[in-house]
């Protein structure tokens, strides 16, 4: 009984062989047969065959087929550059996703907290904590209970508000 050593060294040595022996030279040795080719193309004469400069650029106008005329006329008018062309590509694949995104279970949280303090008459301050990040905005207004704004403007008129906004997260 022979061992599981010696069975892989047996597949080894024979993987071995068999990837040298595809290197050995095996016959004779080759060389090229010597074959006649023609020094020119044998039709190149034919008239049928003549080579044009430029073929024309209104090629589909020998149809004579106006609704041809407009559809190329057409193509030519919404043919886009290839970068607007990819950004399309890009938005129809978004759309699509969207589409799909149907399909599948939503879920939407939103938590946080939202804190309001009025200190007095012209100064409150509003906080908003998302979990991430806060954001809170201090207002002054020193023209509340006044009667004549800092421009002079006659009372009635809206009231100034400075404002301060703080963001961290």
């Amino acid at each position: 009984m022979e061992s599981h050593g010696g069975r892989c060294l047996c597949r080894w040595t024979l993987a071995v062989m068999l990837a040298l022996g595809g290197c050995a030279k095996l016959g004779p040795d080759y060389q090229r047969p010597a074959v006649a080719v023609a020094p020119n193309w044998s039709l190149a004469a034919d008239p049928r065959l003549a080579a044009q400069a430029d073929p024309s650029k209104l090629w589909w106008r020998v149809f004579k087929d106006p609704v041809l005329d407009r559809l190329v006329e057409a193509a030519y008018r919404q043919n886009l550059p290839l970068q607007v062309a990819g950004v399309r590509v890009l938005e129809a694949r978004a759309q699509l996703g969207v589409a799909i995104g149907g399909f599948y279970p939503q879920t939407q949280q939103a938590l946080g907290s939202l804190q309001y303090n009025q200190l007095s008459l012209r100064f409150f301050s509003l906080t908003f904590d998302s979990g991430f990040s806060t954001v809170t905005i201090l207002n002054d207004c020193p023209e509340n209970g006044v009667h004549y704004n800092s421009a002079g403007s006659p009372p009635g008129s809206p009231p100034r508000w400075r404002s301060i906004i703080s963001a961290s997260g």
